[in-house]
């Protein structure tokens, strides 16, 4: 772990500007105080998952040369990481393939385990059409393939979208064994950019009910799961963490494998392959959040009769009253 952190100490020294101060610029970028930081660059405590890439994306190094340096056996990145530097048109398509091929081969595994960090709940996984649409042209607008001057009606799901959907869909209701902590403003933070882009004219009156019918059914879904009510193999535990979660990661173990996901965008995770030092690290990290994190899934009754008639009324608002 030490040569690790050795290694990305060296890679911001070769590649920070000049007139830029290491320790101010660790402060800056990472958010943290001037002790943690110190203490990062004199190898007193690690990086996290999260700090490295992040400084990876923004100094543009490698991140497989790091941990190819770090280890005898080369230790594999996904291509998909290669989208933060330069995206292609068909990244959401290929995301889809992906995620529905890596979800397939863990729900064939004879042994699994999954522990993940929620901030946003991504669509793909949930047999909800509208909402799925809504995360698609999220991603077509950060593409700069849409503007608000488009209709929300007029975005058509292709046949093989629609399809890779539901395979995802099928192969997620597969999974076991997943122990996830999720952040307390998941959907007040999905009714705010939906809203968001009804205020923009994007989406009209008819489809934005048709969103919130979809948002009421997600809603039930996650009732069913909170209660063990859910009729697919899945075995959650749902924790409710004390402090904002700023992005989504995932740590999966499977058939004496180990993976580990990180999202610094919506659509593009960085799948690490059988990198057991960065994979070990989201491991530790996401334990130490469930330290912090209240479980209140099948029990704790009143916490989720707050939290789910919370987020029902939110949703109730999330449409206007026509005349």
């Amino acid at each position: 772990m030490s040569e690790l952190n050795e290694l990305i100490v060296n890679e911001i020294s070769k590649n920070l500007p000049s007139n830029k101060k290491m320790i101010k610029y660790l402060m800056d970028i990472l958010n943290i105080g001037r002790e943690s930081a110190y203490r990062r660059i004199k190898n007193q405590i690690p990086f996290t998952v999260e700090e490295i890439a992040v400084v990876a994306k923004d100094l543009k190094f490698s991140l497989d040369m790091i941990i190819g340096a770090n280890s005898i056996n080369k230790e594999n990145f996904s291509g998909k990481m290669d989208s933060i530097f330069q995206e292609s048109n068909d990244d959401f398509l290929d995301q889809l393939k992906y995620t529905g091929l890596f979800m397939q081969q863990m729900g064939q595994a004879n042994e699994l385990s999954i522990m993940a960090a929620l901030n946003n709940l991504p669509m793909y996984f949930f047999p909800y059409e509208m909402l799925f649409k809504f995360e698609y042209c999220r991603y077509l607008h950060s593409k700069g393939e849409i503007s608000f001057s488009s209709n929300f009606a007029d975005i058509h799901i292709t046949p093989e979208l629609e399809a890779l959907h539901k395979e995802c869909v099928l192969h997620f209701n597969q999974l076991r064994n997943i122990t996830c902590i999720v952040d307390d403003s998941i959907f007040e933070k999905m009714v705010k950019e939906i809203l968001y882009y009804y205020n923009r004219k994007f989406i009209s009156n008819e489809d934005l009910c048709l969103l919130q019918k979809d948002m009421f059914g997600l809603l039930a879904l996650i009732e069913k799961i909170l209660t063990g009510a859910s009729h697919n193999k899945s075995n959650y535990s749902i924790y409710l963490s004390s402090f904002t979660l700023d992005s989504n990661c995932a740590y999966y173990e499977f058939d004496n494998r180990v993976m580990s996901q990180i999202w610094l965008f919506p659509h593009s995770p960085i799948m690490m392959n059988n990198s057991y030092v960065i994979s070990e690290m989201q491991k530790k990290w996401l334990e130490s959040r469930i330290k912090y994190s209240t479980l209140f899934s099948k029990s704790n009754d009143m916490m989720q009769f707050e939290i789910l008639q919370h987020a029902h009324q939110l949703i109730t608002k999330m449409y206007p009253q026509l005349d």
